[in-house]
């Protein structure tokens, strides 16, 4: 019988069970950063070091070819942070582009290899001032 008790659940009340934690703020607080991440990765593309017109920036981040084409990477560890997450993307588009952005050298040693200033994909200098508070 207790199937019974199960199924009797009124479809309100099942709805609740499920959602209850769900609410008007929280549905108000995934938009804004979802709305927050859109126009931060349109700002940093329309006035970062390679800036594009706000159209080109638009079609680049919502560029559904991108995901149907398998052109998606997940990258780097769960929690790497946004310096670590530099040099990520700077060896993937390497990796994936050489003829874009320079080939990614061959190394043996150290952590991370050296890469001429003039193929640098950001500024190691702005970083660590960034780092060091002399912003």
């Amino acid at each position: 019988m207790a199937g019974n008790a199960r199924t009797s659940l009124a479809p309100d009340t099942r709805r609740r069970r499920w959602l209850g934690w769900f609410d008007g703020a929280l549905l108000a607080l995934c938009v804004g950063s979802i709305l927050v991440v859109i126009a931060g990765g349109l700002v940093q593309v329309s006035f970062g070091s390679y800036s594009m017109t706000l159209l080109q920036a638009w079609r680049a981040v919502f560029d559904p070819q991108a995901i149907l084409n398998g052109r998606v990477y997940a990258q780097g560890g769960r929690y790497q942070g946004p310096i670590l997450n530099l040099f990520q993307l700077e060896m993937t588009a390497k990796q994936l582009y050489p003829e874009q952005f320079g080939a990614w050298p061959s190394y043996a040693d150290g952590p991370y290899p050296e890469i001429p200033k003039d193929e640098q994909l950001f500024d190691r200098d702005r970083v660590t001032n960034a780092i060091n508070g002399a912003i």
